[in-house]
């Protein structure tokens, strides 16, 4: 069982009750209210938006109550696209590891120059297990919206408060920063590739980077509609 405050819809833990009054005090909004006036959800009641995600898409969406709303987006696996990064880097390394032989034949020193090539080989095949591996969950309940990015190594979490989101958009790729060497070799050619990106202050958070081009309007649409319902914030 999840409880949630009525007035901002942030959920409230049961060791935060004052079981001898029967009232609890939300630490989002400080609103005091009764244990029976809290919003109650069962764990595996979950009431789907009206918006869905695109046909055949993996993308999970659910609301709990007004304010409150969850997106998982689940591993993409290893796609077609990412086939020619992983022969390129098989190639590379491959080739590295042989000019690496003959050079430490000749002197370890001299070997030593391969360093860059080998980083530069082991980053687009880390890269790759992102791109495959990377799972993405957004939390928002009203008051902030955390951004949870769950990967083999290096995984994050985002945490900033709705206010200070100033924009969210369709960015192109150029314009980002946090964005894989493996996704930027797969549409080196693309100039109008663009992702979802989440603009707070002087940061810049980035969606669904490897997801269609159906998924990626979807969620900027739906973060869009949430700010406005929520918030009364056009972004």
């Amino acid at each position: 069982m999840k409880y949630y405050c009525v007035k901002c819809g942030a959920q409230i833990h049961q060791n935060e009750f004052d079981r001898e009054l029967e009232i609890v005090e939300c630490r989002n909004c400080g609103t005091e209210q009764e244990l029976q006036q809290l919003v109650r959800i069962e764990d595996n009641h979950k009431t789907q938006l009206m918006l869905a995600p695109p046909s055949k898409s993996k993308i999970d969406v659910y609301r709990y109550s007004d304010s409150v709303m969850e997106i998982t987006i689940p591993r993409s696996g290893l796609k077609p696209e990412n086939l020619f990064v992983l022969g390129f880097s098989v190639v590379w390394l491959s080739f590295v590891a042989f000019w690496t032989l003959m050079a430490a034949s000749a002197s370890i020193l001299f070997a030593m120059f391969s360093i860059p090539f080998w980083i530069v080989g082991v980053s687009m095949l880390y890269s790759l297990t992102k791109v495959a591996l990377e799972k993405q969950e957004i939390e928002l309940n009203g008051r902030t919206m955390k951004i949870k990015k769950t990967r083999l190594l290096n995984s994050r979490t985002e945490e900033f408060p709705l206010m200070d989101v100033d924009q969210i958009k369709m960015e192109k790729l150029g314009n980002t920063k946090r964005f894989t060497t493996a996704s930027k070799l797969n549409h080196l050619g693309n100039k109008n590739f663009k992702i979802p990106t989440i603009k707070h202050g002087k940061e810049t958070e980035t969606l669904l980077e490897y997801g269609t081009e159906e998924e990626k309007k979807w969620v900027v649409n739906l973060l869009n509609e949430y700010m406005v319902k929520i918030h009364g914030k056009d972004v």
